[in-house]
């Protein structure tokens, strides 16, 4: 059986208490943090143990103006080096506000760079200190610098020429992860100068309802398989999710995994590339 990309507090609470296992444990936050704070402001103020700081839009190709598309893996493995990670430790992420956020993203990055040694905290850091876990405050210790070697793995990534054929030929089954309103284009997109709407032949499967909203966990893995069956009735269905910029998009990626399917790649540029007005992207509106 395949083991879970998902630790609970628990698990984690007793890795912590190992001194045999090289682990790093990643706050990868986005958007809004704890009271509204800036994440990376709040992660100085309040963590998990001995967390690092994890900035998707900083281990980005800094070269392109899409918002945090996948740096080179010469990138990346400086980063996850510059965090104390080597390809011998195991790596767990968090979120401050629970799982819909960028910890599956930050999964996803490990991955698609060879790493597969990665979990993800599941609640994030409500789950934590629901359980009982302790904090830390103050300022963040320093990593012990690392040598990382990322292997690129591109069947886990597709490109817009490959969304493109993908749409074109029907050949794959296409999973949206924004909200609804959003997927039918019925509500404008957040970022300026975006068509409204989805690709043709797309599903909708929004991440916040794969999250069960009292705990911020993951819901029950037979309710997400009796979901997914009805897009997806086998396991060996070519997948490709997608989003708004790449980041709940991985929400899916990460349920579809710890469900059995294995033949699964996240869209990196997702609608903030497809939506742009000069790509001349097929759009569609309404629910299909």
């Amino acid at each position: 059986m395949r083991a879970s990309a998902l630790i609970s507090p628990a698990e984690l609470a007793d890795l912590l208490g190992q001194t045999d296992t090289p682990f790093t444990v990643l706050d990868a936050s986005y958007g809004i943090g704890l009271s509204g704070l800036p994440p990376q402001q709040a992660f100085s103020q309040i963590r998990l143990p001995g967390a690092q700081f994890f900035d998707i839009d900083a281990v980005a190709d800094q070269d392109s103006d899409l918002p945090h598309m996948l740096p080179s893996p010469e990138g990346f493995a400086s980063a996850a080096g510059a965090l104390g990670i080597s390809n011998n430790h195991e790596v767990i992420v968090y979120d401050q506000t629970g799982i819909v956020m960028a910890a599956c993203r930050a999964w996803w990055m490990f991955r698609a760079f060879g790493h597969d040694r990665v979990r993800v905290l599941d609640g994030g850091m409500p789950a934590w200190v629901a359980a009982g876990q302790p904090l830390e405050s103050g300022s963040p210790s320093e990593p012990e610098a690392q040598t990382f070697t990322a292997r690129f793995q591109p069947q886990l990534v597709t490109s817009y020429a490959q969304m493109k054929d993908r749409v074109e030929t029907g050949d794959s089954v296409i999973l949206d992860a924004r909200p609804p309103e959003r997927f039918a284009g019925l509500s404008a997109e957040p970022r300026p100068g975006l068509n409204a709407g989805h690709m043709p032949g797309a599903h909708s499967l929004p991440a916040g309802s794969l999250i069960d909203p009292a705990t911020r966990t993951m819901k029950h893995i037979a309710e997400i398989r009796d979901r997914v069956k009805a897009l997806a009735p086998s396991h060996d269905s070519r997948i490709v999710t997608t989003c708004g910029s790449g980041v709940t998009a991985c929400v899916i990626a990460l349920a579809l995994h710890d469900i059995g399917y294995e033949n699964i790649s996240v869209y990196d540029g997702s609608w903030s590339e497809w939506a742009r007005e000069e790509l001349n992207s097929p759009i569609v509106k309404g629910f299909e």
